[in-house]
C-alpha cells in the first residue's frame, strides 16, 4: 500500500505581535532552548500558546517534535534589523503557494487571488482565513516583503453569510416620534410633549393635548397620580404631623 501524503500544516494565523513577544522573550533568556513547548509561554493564555506553536512549526522553526531549528536560532538571536531577510527567508519557504507560483506576482495581486491560494493550499475558510492573510501580512510587513495593497483580509461573517449585528453602542439612537406623538386628529402640532429628567434614569416623555383647559389638568393630575399608585402598588407617603396639641388649662 502507499503511504498516505501528508497533510498540509494549516498556514499560521495567530496573533503576529503574540509570536514576536514570545521570540523576544527567549532572546532576552541569552540562549536557545533545547525543546520549545508550552512551557516556555506562561504569559500566553491557553489558546495564544496553542496557536503560537502552531505558528513555529508552519513557518519552520521548530520540528515536529517541538526542537528548534537552526533558522530558529538564526532568527530569534537577530537584531530587529537583522531579522528582516531572515523572515523573507522564512515566508519564502513556509509560502511557497504565494512566491514560488508560475504566474502569479505577490506584488500585483488582488485580494481574491490571495484568498483562493490559501484556500487551495490549506483548505481554510472564514475566520481562520482572514486571521491567516492578517498574519501574512503583518510578518511581510517586518521582512519588508512587497505585497500588493489590494490584498487585505476577506471580511469575516457569521455563520450563513449574514453580517455580525452591531454592538449596541455603534447603533444609532431611535429618535423617530412616539406614534401617538406624530398626530392628533389629524394635526401633527396639537400636542405638548413634556421630558421629564430623572437623575440616573431615562427621561420620562408625557405627551398631552393642547385642547386640554384647566380643569381637565385637574382631572388629568388627580387621574394620573391614582393610575400610577395602583399600578405601581405605591402607598401613600405618611406626612408627619405638624400641628401642635394644645393644653387645656385644668
Amino acid at each position: 500500500m502507499s503511504p498516505q501524503p501528508e497533510k498540509a500544516l494549516t498556514p499560521a494565523y495567530g496573533s503576529f505581535k503574540t509570536f514576536t513577544s514570545f521570540v523576544n522573550e527567549v532572546r532576552d533568556t541569552g540562549h536557545i532552548p533545547l525543546r520549545v513547548d508550552r512551557s516556555l509561554m506562561t504569559k500566553l493564555s491557553g489558546s495564544a500558546a496553542n496557536e503560537t506553536m502552531a505558528t513555529l512549526r508552519f513557518l519552520g522553526l521548530i520540528s515536529d517534535t517541538a526542537e528548534p531549528t537552526p533558522v530558529f536560532e538564526k532568527y530569534v538571536m537577530a537584531t530587529e534589523e537583522e531579522r528582516k531577510p531572515v523572515m523573507e527567508t522564512i515566508l519564502q519557504a513556509a509560502y511557497p503557494f504565494l512566491f514560488n507560483k508560475t504566474g502569479f506576482d505577490i506584488k500585483r495581486a488582488s485580494g481574491a487571488q490571495v484568498s483562493e491560494l490559501f484556500r487551495e493550499a490549506a483548505s481554510v475558510n472564514g475566520s481562520t482565513l482572514a486571521r491567516a492573510i492578517s498574519f501574512f501580512l503583518a510578518a511581510a510587513k517586518e521582512a519588508g516583503v512587497q505585497v500588493s495593497p489590494n490584498v487585505r483580509p476577506p471580511p469575516q461573517t457569521s455563520r450563513g453569510g449574514a453580517s455580525k449585528p452591531k454592538r449596541e453602542k455603534d447603533q444609532k439612537k431611535d429618535t423617530s416620534p412616539l406614534p401617538s406623538e406624530s398626530k392628533i386628529n389629524g394635526d401633527p402640532t396639537a400636542v405638548h410633549r413634556f421630558e421629564l429628567p430623572i437623575p440616573g434614569k431615562p427621561s420620562v416623555i408625557v405627551l398631552i393635548p393642547k385642547s386640554l383647559d384647566g380643569a381637565d389638568w385637574d382631572m388629568f393630575q388627580q387621574m394620573f397620580s391614582i393610575y400610577v399608585n395602583r399600578w405601581k402598588g405605591f402607598k401613600e407617603p405618611v406626612t408627619p404631623s405638624t400641628s401642635k396639641e394644645t393644653e387645656v388649662p385644668e
